[in-house]
């Protein structure tokens, strides 16, 4: 039976910083890790599968307003209480469906890049590249929260709002954009830890396409929301 290895315990700040900027150096120290022992574990698996959760009704949101033309369409779009309640409950739904699907779809990456098969540590970088772009999102949402009286008023932008508040949604959102292609880097030099790897087929799998497709996205969702 082979023994657990569990690195010294980094302060939170350097293991968030090691993440930041240096991600090799960080899956490096904890690729033979237990997953539930990794730096700042519990609030990686919160804080991603809130963000999730945010995510989706997100989606219903926009998608409402883009075939009605009104936010009032959705169920859940005047009362911030029901919102989070509904957050919760895709948070739950979203920790057993991202976590199997999307995990296995990095590890087929992984093997794609002709790198032997490893569930776990996909599992590992995929939750913790994302964890800057899940933390931005999230703290947009209680931003808006605080400021706003219901999730329509995000998106409807009416009430009287301070302009210190506008600017701080703005910043937080060019900081989730930023944070987006970020990810690419963390994954990007994550993956490459392990010898044999193909250094090409993982540009293209984890750097090249991820970048067009958040690219593609950003500019689809820029049109849809201009023409409401």
């Amino acid at each position: 039976m082979s023994e657990k290895i569990h690195p010294e315990n980094p302060s939170l700040l350097d293991s968030l910083k090691e993440l930041l900027i240096k991600p090799q150096k960080f899956f490096k120290e904890n690729i033979k890790t237990d997953f539930q022992d990794m730096p700042f574990f519990e609030a990686v698996i919160f804080i991603f599968f809130l963000s999730k959760g945010i995510n989706r009704l997100e989606k219903v949101l926009t998608k409402s307003a883009y075939w009605s033309g009104n936010y009032n369409d959705s169920f859940f779009a005047t009362d911030w209480m029901f919102y989070w309640v509904l957050v919760v409950v895709a948070w739950v739904i979203a920790w057993y469906i991202y976590l199997l699907i999307w995990s296995w779809f990095y590890n087929l990456r992984i093997k794609w890049s002709k790198w032997e098969d490893s569930p776990l540590l996909a599992k590992k970088i995929y939750l913790y590249s994302w964890f800057f772009v899940a933390l931005i999102a999230v703290l947009i949402t209680i931003w808006d929260t605080i400021f706003y009286s219901s999730p329509i008023e995000v998106y409807n932008f009416e009430g009287t709002l301070s302009t210190f508040v506008d600017y701080v949604e703005i910043f937080l959102s060019i900081l989730l954009i930023v944070a987006l292609y970020h990810s690419v880097y963390i994954s990007y030099k994550s993956v490459m830890i392990v010898k044999g790897i193909n250094k090409f087929r993982a540009m293209i799998w984890f750097t090249i396409l991820p970048i067009i497709i958040y690219t593609a996205w950003i500019i689809i969702l820029i049109i849809s929301l201009s023409s409401l």
